[in-house]
């Protein structure tokens, strides 16, 4: 899945988070012999398949998600086909995109609850792919957990403590690292420098959707359209 439009910063971070889950979560997954994390749009099953397992999930958040669980516990694997482009609009305003990642956050929740902390000891009989989309659903958004990291590092340049050998600031610049290697080069202009500078700003009121995640969940959050 790939962004349609970048013409606001809102759009163009979000075209940049998108890029980053295709390499993370997608590429890098596949090229380990993992299966490939699915998304709400762009992605495709046989149609028995599909109505079969929606139609065990019933009206559920984070349907995606529920669909996703249910593939990796039956063995089915999920590839990731690159060549297959499907252009998906970027929200466009900062309201609407925290609206909506404050009710995939409230998902997020449900579905730890559900799985990592109700089946725990579950984790250990199912197959690898099963129990690494489980694990990787304990972490943070990655704006969230690039501000705890280094909240932690500033901590720890007075503090001093370690995390085996490695240093906290080194944690946070790897951390870093990773996400700016998982960005395609053409994203690297002035405007997503703009872009980047209101990050904080981001980070602030994701932080303020923590107080009002409760039944967000149960809300459906339409993205508005307007890119021809």
């Amino acid at each position: 899945r790939a962004a349609k439009n970048t013409n606001t910063p809102t759009a163009l971070l979000d075209a940049a988070s998108e890029e980053m889950n295709n390499s993370l979560f997608r590429r890098a997954l596949s090229n380990l012999g993992l299966s490939a994390m699915i998304i709400g749009s762009g992605y495709a099953v046989e149609y028995h398949l599909f109505k079969r397992v929606m139609g065990e999930l019933g009206d559920v958040a984070g349907e995606d998600r529920e669909f996703e669980i249910r593939l990796l516990k039956e063995n089915i694997k999920i590839p990731y086909v690159e060549d297959a482009i499907i252009l998906d609009e970027k929200v466009q305003k900062w309201e609407v995109f925290k609206n909506q990642r404050t009710r995939w956050l409230a998902a997020s929740f449900d579905f730890v609850k559900n799985y990592f902390i109700k089946d725990f000891f579950k984790l250990f009989s199912y197959n690898l792919d099963y129990f690494n989309k489980v694990v990787s659903s304990i972490i943070p958004p990655r704006a969230l957990f690039v501000f705890l990291l280094l909240i932690i590092a500033l901590a720890d340049i007075f503090l001093n403590f370690r995390y085996i050998y490695l240093s906290w600031q080194m944690l946070f610049a790897i951390n870093l690292l990773s996400l700016g290697i998982a960005i395609p080069s053409r994203f690297y202009t002035f405007k997503f420098v703009l872009a980047i500078a209101r990050l904080p700003i981001w980070i602030f009121n994701m932080l303020l959707g923590l107080f009002k995640i409760k039944g967000q969940s149960k809300k459906f959050i339409h993205t508005p359209h307007s890119i021809d």
